[in-house]
C-alpha cells in the first residue's frame, strides 16, 4: 500500500464514514516475521513490520478488533469456554503498536532496552515476537495435519464427498474453534447435546457460513493443485469470522475470496481495486 493509496482510504473515510480497523490475527501475523532472517518475501522484516504498523496508527482506529475466536463462540453461546489468553487486551495492544513503529532493533521491542516500553507503560512481556513465531509454526503444523486427513475429491462429485468433507470441517472447526481458544479445556466431543447443536448451527448462517464455505474451497484448492499449506490461509479463513458484525466489509484483492457465491448481503467482502476506484 503506497502513499496516494493511504490518501484515497482517508478520502473515503471522510466521505462516507469508513472507520477503518485491524484485527489481532494482523497483529500477531505481523508480529510473527520479526525474529525471521531476511527472506525474498521479507527481506527486511523490522523495517517491514514498522512500515505496517505506522500505517495502522496513521489509519487505523486505535482498539483492535476482538478475536475471531471470540466472535464465533459469541455467536454459538460458548464464550464462557475462551481462556482469557484470546481475548485482545486492546490497552496492551495498542502501546505495543506503537513500540514497535518506533522501535529501532527487537532488544527495543523485547523491553531489553527499557526505556521504549516503560515510556508506553508497557511490561516487557507483552511484545516477545517469538511467542507469535511460535504460535504461526504451532498453527501452521495444525493446518498440514488437517490438509492431510482432507478426503480425496472425487469426479463427479457425489453425496458421499459431501458428507465427508462436512465431517473433515468440523474436525478441523472444533480444533480451531473450540480445543485451541479453550486452551484444551474442552472439545466438540465433550459439549452438551444443546451446544453441539449450537456449535453446528452457527456454521449455518453469518459470518459462520462464509468462513465453513470458504475453508472448503480454499482446502480443495489447494488439495486439487498440491499447493504448499500456508498458515497464513487460516489466518484469512479466521478473519471472515469478524463479519459477524453486520456494519464490517472486508477488502481485499486475494482471489481466493470470490471463488465462490453468496448473498453480497451476508459475504460483505470487497475487491481492493474497486473499493479503491470509488474515491
Amino acid at each position: 500500500m503506497n502513499s496516494a493509496d493511504m490518501e484515497t482510504l482517508k478520502r473515503l473515510g471522510t466521505q462516507y464514514g469508513f472507520r477503518y480497523r485491524y484485527s489481532i490475527t494482523n497483529y500477531a501475523e505481523f508480529m510473527s516475521h520479526l525474529t525471521e532472517p531476511p527472506s525474498k518475501e521479507w527481506s527486511n522484516p523490522l523495517a517491514i513490520v514498522k512500515a505496517s504498523f505506522r500505517r495502522i496508527l496513521d489509519l487505523c482506529e486505535p482498539e483492535v478488533l476482538p478475536s475471531p475466536e471470540m466472535e464465533f463462540l459469541a455467536t454459538a453461546e460458548l464464550d464462557h469456554y475462551i481462556d482469557p489468553v484470546w481475548i485482545p487486551n486492546a490497552t496492551h495492544t495498542a502501546a505495543a503498536v506503537l513500540v514497535v513503529a518506533e522501535a529501532n532493533s527487537l532488544e527495543e521491542i523485547r523491553g531489553e532496552r527499557p526505556q521504549a516500553a516503560s515510556a508506553a507503560g508497557l511490561p516487557k512481556w507483552i511484545i516477545e515476537p517469538s511467542h507469535y513465531k511460535t504460535l504461526r509454526e504451532v498453527d501452521g503444523k495444525s493446518m498440514q495435519f488437517a490438509m492431510s486427513r482432507l478426503p480425496k475429491v472425487p469426479k463427479p462429485l457425489n453425496k458421499d464427498f459431501s458428507d465427508q468433507i462436512t465431517a473433515w470441517f468440523l474436525t478441523l472447526a472444533s480444533f480451531f474453534l473450540l480445543i485451541r481458544p479453550s486452551c484444551k479445556k474442552v472439545a466438540f466431543k465433550t459439549l452438551t447435546a444443546d451446544e453441539r447443536n449450537r456449535f453446528v448451527g452457527a456454521f449455518t448462517k453469518g459470518s459462520g457460513r462464509v468462513f465453513a464455505q470458504h475453508c472448503k474451497y480454499v482446502s480443495q484448492k489447494t488439495l486439487l493443485q498440491s499447493k504448499k499449506v500456508d498458515p497464513n490461509d487460516l489466518y484469512d479463513m479466521l478473519q471472515l469470522l469478524l463479519l459477524h458484525d453486520s456494519s464490517r466489509i472486508f477488502v481485499t484483492n486475494e482471489k481466493a475470496f470470490f471463488g465462490y457465491g453468496l448473498e453480497p448481503e451476508l459475504q460483505r467482502v470487497v475487491r481492493w481495486e474497486g473499493f479503491r476506484r470509488s474515491g
